[in-house]
């Protein structure tokens, strides 16, 4: 679900006629924490992975798991049709 869903389901758990600007922005916090520190859990696992791909053997071995995960894709996708 993209930060669109959330918010299109937003009248359902508040009610817009009585939100206050103090409301605004203690959801606005509120959001920003939630979402913004997934987001950089991503950014430090994405970079912790960046210095170990650095290494040409470990570069070797994500490319073969790649390559694994597209061909076992392409054959569900296949016997499916």
């Amino acid at each position: 679900m993209t930060v669109d869903n959330y918010l299109a389901l937003f009248p359902a758990f508040v009610n817009l006629a009585s939100i206050t600007i103090t409301n605004v922005i203690g959801i606005m916090i509120c959001a920003t924490l939630a979402f913004g520190s997934v987001n950089l859990g991503y950014s430090l696992l994405a970079g912790a992975m960046a210095k170990q791909v650095k290494q040409q053997r470990t570069f070797s071995k994500l490319q073969k798991l790649a390559g694994a995960v597209m061909a076992a894709t392409g054959a569900s996708v296949a016997l499916r049709a």
